[in-house]
């Protein structure tokens, strides 16, 4: 037994949610000896039936995440990849005195896209032009097309429409705003050029890691939704100051958004003449297990170091995003379904994976997320250099 597996022998930990990103935070605190419970708005997802006990609770109901945290002694309540978790596992930590990592009222960005780029500012090198829409009256007089209408507070890649005038802003507009819990949209300008995202950490306000990735979308779906990512970027070999650029950004991101600890999830775009701008920034990690892919290219555990300074141990988080330098590339792959069709395993061609993991069984029914194409696992694989 570790020195951590006794430290947290007999302690309880609450996963808010229970989707293939939380699975991953399930497994780890499972194998690092804690009991792990877990809470969604319905019993359904991967991770149900991992946890050592599940219960329904809606993760955005911060009362009734306390009050069941209260009533199980449970000493940790995190999440992996979801914007909604966020303040509710801040929130709750704070008022029951148990560890956080940023404060309560800075992680309302996470759940309003509005929020972090009124905070980031005009003057933002890396910001966009945008607006926040609570009704459909404020888009009369928006000019800038093409344009992406999307929720304030979505994720996945839900309600996520390209428009390119007026017209499409109304017809969408029901659409998209019927995928928002607040029934906020922002429009923001549309940036043609490719999409990367960035997996950082942040430790006393300091970014003590990133790593950049390739993001490759499918064309023939709106939204964004990624089929692959790669690692590392192939933008960092054209633009040999790229890494410099996005370290300076993402610090001065940070730091305008108080994320003072923790992982830090960012997508942008380089637009034609190579400048970074922001679509998406979050204080979590990624949902699409970039931590994972990470780890097979460079050693570093994205992972493991969150938890690790989320159970107060901040020297072993530090160490867990050791790197070990390699020339190889790695690629992620999403096996992807039409919703409501039913998952063949043996379809997808999976010779060469070095780690494959299922969010489905054979035969089971295909859940609409995003309503283009689902995820129904991924592989990770060595690529060859583009």
């Amino acid at each position: 037994m570790t020195k951590m597996q006794e430290f947290l022998k007999g302690k309880k930990i609450l996963i808010l949610g229970t989707s293939s990103p939380q699975l991953d935070g399930i497994r780890y605190c499972r194998d690092t000896g804690l009991e792990v419970h877990a809470c969604g708005h319905k019993r359904i997802g991967v991770g149900v039936e991992v946890a050592d006990e599940f219960h329904i609770i809606d993760i955005k109901n911060k009362d009734e995440v306390a009050g069941y945290c209260e009533e199980n002694d449970i000493d940790y309540v995190s999440s992996v990849g979801s914007e909604i978790a966020i303040p509710t596992a801040n929130f709750v930590s704070k008022k029951l005195g148990l560890p956080y990592f940023i404060e309560p009222e800075d992680t309302e960005l996470a759940m309003d896209k509005t929020i972090w780029r009124d905070r980031l500012g005009s003057g933002f090198e890396g910001n966009i032009k945008y607006r926040g829409i609570a009704s459909k009256d404020q888009l009369s007089d928006w000019e800038i097309f093409p344009a992406i209408m999307k929720p304030a507070d979505g994720q996945g890649q839900r309600g996520v429409r390209k428009v390119a005038d007026l017209e499409e802003v109304k017809a969408y507009y029901e659409e998209v705003i019927g995928y928002s819990i607040t029934d906020k949209i922002i429009i923001e300008e549309y940036i043609s050029g490719p999409e990367l995202s960035v997996n950082a950490f942040v430790i006393d306000g300091d970014v003590i890691f990133f790593q950049e990735s390739d993001r490759i979308s499918f064309i023939e779906y709106p939204g964004g939704i990624p089929k692959e990512h790669r690692v590392p970027s192939k933008y960092s070999y054209i633009d040999i100051g790229l890494r410099d650029k996005l370290h300076s950004l993402i610090q001065e991101a940070v730091k305008k958004l108080s994320i003072k600890n923790g992982p830090v999830y960012i997508q942008f775009k380089l637009d034609d003449d190579r400048n970074i701008k922001f679509i998406e920034i979050a204080p979590r990690l990624d949902g699409c297990h970039l931590w994972r892919l990470i780890e097979y290219y460079s050693g570093a555990n994205l992972l493991d170091a969150s938890f690790k300074l989320l159970f107060g141990d901040k020297m072993k988080a530090k160490e867990a995003l050791t790197e070990t330098e390699r020339d190889d590339e790695y690629l992620l792959r999403f096996m992807m379904e039409k919703p409501t069709k039913t998952v063949s395993k043996n379809k997808y061609d999976l010779s060469k994976a070095l780690f494959i993991d299922w969010y489905y069984e054979e035969g089971d029914e295909v859940r609409e997320v995003n309503g283009f194409i689902e995820k129904v696992g991924y592989q990770i694989f060595r690529a060859k250099r583009l």
